[in-house]
């Protein structure tokens, strides 16, 4: 709290001492700042494999010369205390079989989609090979044709089939990318799953999930990565989802550069590659 009360009053500072022409690029900031935010709402309530979990609230504070910084609190202090309460053991046993039954429920929907994905992308390849195949038919009669108007009709054959090929070669990049993310999706949804019952790990889970989530929708926020200045950073601070420090959870704290995030959504290796150069401390 004691940060944050800092950091607001150093945010109105920077904004009071700004020039009139930053004016305008600050709306801007704020502008997609509230959209990602919105954004950030949605599939943290959707996607987060507690039935129970809740977002609070998220607030983001823009600090010139330094970048934004996003607050995301959640109500996960109350779901220790629900999963360690005594002397209800049946209502910590309806909890645990609840949660349990949500989370298998999710690896079991994630592995269907994945599934899915890879039985689309065996299609793609195969379609891609016969298209290959097609075009050098194609390209062999059109070289053993005589007859020019014969000739040009496989030309235009072959630039219509390789037409349908750069497509197909598209939607497989794709699919692929979309494996990958799915993949990082399962192998969360199978951990969470693991420690559904275990509150010792369910910070952790719900943190590793939120990550995830949260540079799917950065780097698909390209307009707010724009207009942020060049040198500048995104903070996120993912409160009481860190370590237990006494009597109280520490914060995860992820600081990602402009650079780090520009096109990070291009391959899934850039994705990836964001997530990790990206600087993680708790605090």
């Amino acid at each position: 709290m004691r940060y944050f009360s800092a950091l607001s009053a150093v945010a109105a500072g920077a904004l009071l001492s700004s020039l009139p022409a930053q004016s305008a690029d600050i709306s801007t900031l704020k502008t997609e700042a509230n959209i990602l935010t919105d954004k950030l709402t949605s599939v943290y309530q959707q996607q987060t494999k507690l039935d129970s979990f809740a977002i609070n609230e998220i607030e983001h504070y823009y600090l010139a010369g330094q970048g934004i910084a996003f607050k995301v609190d959640t109500n996960v202090d109350l779901l220790p205390v629900i999963a360690l309460s005594k002397g209800i053991t049946n209502e910590e046993e309806v909890i645990d079989d609840e949660l349990a039954r949500s989370s298998k429920a999710m690896v079991k929907k994630e592995q269907e989609a994945l599934n899915a994905l890879r039985i689309e992308q065996r299609n793609l390849a195969h379609h891609e090979f016969s298209l290959h195949k097609k075009i050098e038919s194609l390209q062999k009669r059109s070289a053993n044709e005589e007859n020019e108007e014969s000739k040009q009709k496989f030309d235009s054959k072959i630039r219509q089939t390789q037409d349908e090929l750069r497509q197909i070669i598209t939607q497989k990049q794709q699919v692929s990318a979309q494996i990958e993310n799915k993949e990082m999706s399962v192998t969360m949804s199978q951990s969470a799953d693991t420690s559904a019952s275990n509150t010792d790990f369910s910070r952790q889970d719900i943190y590793q999930v939120m990550l995830l989530q949260t540079f799917q929708q950065l780097c698909r926020s390209q307009a707010l990565i724009n207009e942020l200045p060049e040198g500048e950073n995104i903070t996120v601070i993912f409160k009481g989802l860190g370590a237990l420090n006494g009597d109280n959870y520490m914060d995860q704290i992820v600081v990602s550069s402009k650079d780090n995030l520009n096109d990070c959504l291009s391959t899934p290796s850039k994705l990836a590659a964001s997530m990790q150069n990206s600087k993680k401390y708790q605090y």
